[in-house]
């Protein structure tokens, strides 16, 4: 299988190759045949999950990555580095997850998103038929996190709804919605998934994750919306921690910028088993969850 994520760069003879300018040509050298960070190789038996692998990552994304790959070019952001009080703050983040899923707030955050959702639920039904994946899961996050005025332009515009989605500053941001609570400060992104399509959506960029749980007061979570034809079938709100999630992350490394801890997966087929679970619960091991964490930091 070849596409833009299974590519590791673009043949050397190909030096006019820009994010504006896609032009060149590959060798079968420059094809990825194995890929250990989700233990499949390019193979026919493999390419469903190769698939959707590959869907979890955008046109953007890929592009400039192989620019980079290509003309050996240095990345603009560079690895994030953590004082020690940060670090600290970082392996302190599983028992600040358990304190804050086990608080009112923890509540009052998931009433407050399966409101914002219920309000638009029909909406969300119409986006839901989006093909394009990536414009999907944008147009509902906005719907669920905007106010009603932004709401209302989206959908009059929804055949061109890319043009009128706004655009982002991502370069320090993580999370679709920030709620400050007096003991935490919580940072949750909206992510769907139509369960009748087996994708891996992109979870989080590490270096941006780690600086965001460097603060004392920062809890990471995941509000997951389940969709099938017929409408919205269940909301979760789970901890990046959560030992599923935690245990079934894919760490990718070859197409985010070299120098950097690379980004984190996860696995489409998980989210699924959360929102069919009828007695779902943020199950987090402190232990278990500092292991990782020490993972990530030293990527």
């Amino acid at each position: 299988m070849i596409n833009t994520t299974l590519l590791d760069k673009i043949s050397h003879s190909s030096q006019e190759l820009r994010v504006d300018n896609i032009r060149g040509s590959f060798l079968g050298s420059n094809i990825r045949k194995e890929l250990p960070e989700i233990g499949k190789v390019n193979a026919p038996k493999d390419f469903d999950e190769l698939f959707a692998y590959h869907e979890g990552f955008t046109w953007q994304e890929n592009i400039e990555r192989l620019v980079e790959r290509t003309n050996n070019i240095k990345p603009n952001i560079g690895r994030a580095e953590l004082s020690e009080a940060e670090i600290k703050n970082v392996l302190n983040s599983p028992k600040r997850a358990i304190k804050f899923i086990q608080s009112h707030d923890y509540g009052i955050l998931l009433k407050d998103l399966r409101t914002r959702c219920e309000e638009v639920k029909d909406a969300i039904l119409v986006a839901s038929h989006i093909p394009n994946v990536n414009i999907r899961g944008r147009l509902i996050e906005v719907l669920i996190t905007s106010d009603e005025e932004e709401r209302n332009k989206l959908l009059r515009n929804i055949e061109e709804i890319e043009h009128f989605l706004p655009t982002y500053d991502t370069k320090n941001d993580l999370g679709d919605y920030v709620r400050n609570f007096s003991d935490s400060d919580s940072y949750t992104d909206i992510k769907t998934k139509v369960l009748y399509l087996d994708f891996n959506p992109k979870a989080y960029n590490i270096d941006k994750f780690l600086k965001c749980m460097g603060n004392e007061k920062s809890v990471f979570m995941f509000f997951f919306v389940g969709i099938d034809e017929t409408g919205i079938v269940n909301t979760v709100l789970a901890s990046v921690l959560h030992d599923k999630l935690q245990n079934t992350t894919l760490l990718q490394h070859h197409w985010a910028g070299r120098g950097t801890r690379g980004t984190a997966q996860f696995n489409g087929k998980t989210i699924n088993e959360l929102l069919y679970d009828g007695q779902f619960e943020n199950n987090i091991n402190d232990n278990d969850s500092k292991s990782f964490l020490q993972k990530l930091l030293n990527r």
